[in-house]
């Protein structure tokens, strides 16, 4: 088959369709010749099962200590990783490239890339539980397989050894046994059932084969959902050649089925190769129902499959095979619409859910910059999460294009348990976050209630207001006299100590209502510019506090303690300070006098004015 490749290869005449490869030449171990990688890239990537199957040939070739390739410079062994490739506008085509097996860095053809392989499957799957729907497709698979006599088990461990001198802590140990999604035995046979849902590396594949091939056990891949008319994933089309071009299906159809008949039912979808004028192959998907029984587990591979595509086609190419046979187009199957059949039990195992195919989103985009991001949410790392965005705003790294799907169900989620709270403002407020706002925020006047209850901080709110005037929306007026009237009441309520962290958040999110909307209606959006700044946002908020008589932006208990915060924290502002204690007349209050006395001192030393006319704009205390 390589030979046959190779002869092609050179024969081909295509234009260049790769632009990114880290080998330049490679070497063929059968013939000695030194290959240009273009030419061999340009006609593997016409075909997408040419290309799994050679991926396949050339991994196993290096398992097997038999490397078909090695690098034109270092001459060590070489493989083909898969990847996507945008082209023209509106189009993009996966693509394969060679690259070296192993770390290489004296090479001039090695490609230092960002995360390894074994980097990016520790992102992917660090700290990633089983998934509802994985789980729960496991369960309906045992049950359906017991209920049909076999005896089906979950998670048991499956081992090529039965005695590990070295212990069962050692690497040597872990090598040799694996826990197969359900294990499946009776009289006559034994396989397992491995259901794949994410994508992965075509090594972790090989990896799982080449044992079960090894403690005889066949395997049967199985996936929730498949749909032959959309572009496939590397991992999909790897495991269609490594199962002579058949994919099972279990969805909702299937399960309903298997409860009726008593067995375990499966939609087998496989291709079938069409013989060309060129002695090339196309193919046809068609599909069928199938049990156990109906399955063929080939003892030399040791997989089971219900149509043998590697036959087909070596009888078609059979020269001896004197009938030409005209095969037409198999007519398509009606395929039924997949429907949800797992219900969650609230919105956060339905944000997990859906978390969960971003992230498999995330990594087959290559996006691997923001991965961490969105793992640690998947894990519920808040801390981790947080400053994983601070850091990817700092260095202007751009979140993902997120489904509109993912963000409702994050203002959902969000809304019922409020550890989301914060990271779902980061995410929703993120500024180079594009997305069709009216899609998710429902584009009307509750808009403004959804970040009022979402956010338990002023800080958080005024994210979300800065979305909101981003994309044009005006504070509703319901809600401007509603937040007057709260900080009405709250500078006549009397009482002294400190506010409840509940209570201070509630009249801190008011005010900034209330003060945005002075802004938006004067149309000063260079003021907003200057509210972005922490800082200095921290000092208006406390600064408004000396106006209403009790402290904000901070837990002090009274103004005296505040006083003393503003001449620590914001010494570069104490002109401001005095101006506001002067104006609401607190400046022979004996309480605060000796902090405002140095304040006054400060205040002559170097000061910063650039927030001054925001300030007499914000509070009418100062009649400027």
């Amino acid at each position: 088959m390589i030979l046959k490749l190779l002869k092609v290869l050179f024969q081909s005449n295509l234009n260049k369709l790769l632009n990114m490869y880290s080998v330049e030449y490679v070497i063929s171990t059968k013939t000695k010749e030194q290959l240009d990688s273009d030419r061999i890239l340009s006609s593997l990537n016409l075909s997408a099962e040419r290309k799994s199957d050679m991926r396949i040939e050339v991994l196993q070739g290096i398992r097997d200590s038999k490397p078909l390739f090695l690098c034109g410079y270092c001459k060590k062994p070489v493989y083909l990783c898969g990847g996507k490739h945008t082209g023209e506008k509106g189009k993009s085509f996966k693509e394969i490239y060679f690259k070296h097996y192993s770390h290489s860095p004296e090479c001039k053809f090695y490609l230092k890339t960002k995360y390894g392989k074994s980097e990016i499957e520790r992102m992917k799957f660090h700290g990633l539980k089983e998934g509802h729907l994985h789980q729960m497709i496991k369960n309906e698979i045992a049950q359906a397989l017991n209920v049909e006599g076999y005896d089906a088990e979950m998670e048991k461990v499956v081992s090529v050894l039965t005695l590990y001198k070295d212990g069962t802590d050692s690497d040597n140990y872990k090598r040799l046994w694996r826990r197969p999604d359900v294990h499946v035995k009776n009289k006559e046979k034994q396989f397992v059932v491995e259901i794949q849902l994410a994508t992965t590396f075509l090594s972790v594949i090989l990896d799982r084969m080449n044992f079960y091939k090894e403690s005889k056990h066949h395997v049967l891949w199985v996936l929730s959902c498949f749909k032959p008319k959309e572009e496939q994933k590397f991992t999909t089309m790897d495991i269609l050649s490594l199962t002579t071009r058949n994919i099972f299906e279990f969805n909702d159809e299937m399960i309903s089925e298997s409860k009726k008949q008593g067995k375990l039912l499966l939609r087998c979808h496989f291709e079938i190769p069409l013989l060309q004028d060129d002695l090339t192959f196309t193919y046809v998907w068609d599909n069928k129902i199938v049990s156990i029984d109906d399955l063929v587990f080939d003892n030399k591979c040791f997989i089971a499959y219900s149509y043998d595509c590697w036959a087909k086609e070596k009888e078609l190419l059979d020269e001896h095979n004197k009938i030409i046979r005209n095969i037409g187009v198999i007519e398509e199957s009606t395929y039924a619409q997949k429907v949800d059949y797992y219900e969650p039990h609230d919105s956060e195992e339905a944000f997990q859910i859906i978390l969960k195919k971003e992230i498999d989103n995330i990594i087959y985009s290559g996006n691997t910059d923001v991965l961490d991001i969105f793992s640690s949410l998947y894990e519920k790392d808040f801390n981790c999460v947080e400053y994983l965005i601070k850091q990817a705003k700092k260095y202007n790294i751009k979140l993902p294009q997120l489904s509109h799907e993912f963000l409702k169900q994050l203002i959902l989620v969000a809304n019922d348990f409020s550890e989301y709270r914060e990271v779902a403002g980061r995410i929703l407020c993120h500024i180079d976050l594009d997305y069709e706002i009216e899609k998710v925020f429902n584009n009307d006047t509750c808009i403004f209630q959804i970040a009022l209850n979402l956010e338990n901080t002023a800080f958080g709110l005024r994210s979300y207001l800065e979305l909101f005037t981003r994309h044009g929306y005006i504070i509703p007026n319901y809600l401007i006299e509603r937040c007057q009237k709260n900080l009405i009441e709250f500078k006549k309520a009397t009482g002294s100590g400190a506010l409840s962290e509940e209570e201070r958040c509630q009249i801190e999110k008011s005010l900034i209502v209330t003060m945005w909307d002075k802004l938006q209606k004067q149309n000063l959006p260079n003021y907003f510019k200057l509210l972005e700044v922490d800082h200095t946002f921290r000092f208006i908020i406390r600064l408004a506090s000396y106006s209403l008589g009790k402290p904000l932006g901070c837990a002090h208990p009274n103004l005296a303690a505040l006083t003393g915060t503003m001449k620590e924290s914001h010494a570069h502002f104490a002109h401001l300070t005095v101006e506001m204690i002067e104006a609401c007349k607190l400046d022979k209050d004996i309480k605060i006098s000796r902090n405002y006395m140095n304040l006054q001192k400060i205040a002559q030393a170097d000061q910063d004015f650039s927030c001054d006319d925001l300030v007499y704009t914000l509070f009418r205390v100062f009649n400027k």
